[in-house]
């Protein structure tokens, strides 16, 4: 019985070598929200307390490779969008598709600073929107 062990022993040695070298690439397209796509967007893939990262070329297309099989966090990133993440499960030897498609950020308007405290100006009780200017500057009570 002996005469096996050194057999199983190899057989699980090259087992275990061969899942530790089996890599994935993780490859997408990333549009925005009318479905061109985004050039520049930060892609980013986590696993395992070690990350890769890729960055859209002008058709919004990545690939990011030598990811080991299992789950993983791909982060989409881009100025004035909004941060996507998606968690998936990548496979032994292959690769598989994340598509995003990304929204901008809203914004909710400007406030303009007090000059001497550096705080928002807040408006006054009956205050409203001039809209007739289309401004959208407030205007005092009345």
């Amino acid at each position: 019985m002996t005469r096996y062990i050194p057999g199983a022993l190899c057989s699980f040695i090259l087992l275990s070598t061969s899942l530790a070298l089996a890599q994935s690439t993780i490859r997408g397209v990333v549009k925005d929200n009318v479905g061109n796509g985004m050039e520049n967007v930060h892609v980013q893939v986590a696993f395992s307390g070690t990350t890769r990262t890729a960055t859209t070329d002008s058709e919004g297309r990545y690939a990011v490779s030598g990811i080991p099989a299992g789950v993983c966090t791909v982060t989409f990133e881009a100025d004035r969008y909004v941060t996507i993440k998606r968690q998936v499960t990548a496979p032994a030897n292959g690769s598989v598709s994340v598509d995003a498609s990304m929204n901008p950020e809203e914004t909710v308007g400007v406030r303009e600073l007090e000059p001497r405290y550096g705080q928002p100006k807040l408006p006054q009780s009956g205050s409203r929107l001039n809209s007739e200017s289309g401004s959208g500057r407030l205007i005092g009570p009345g």
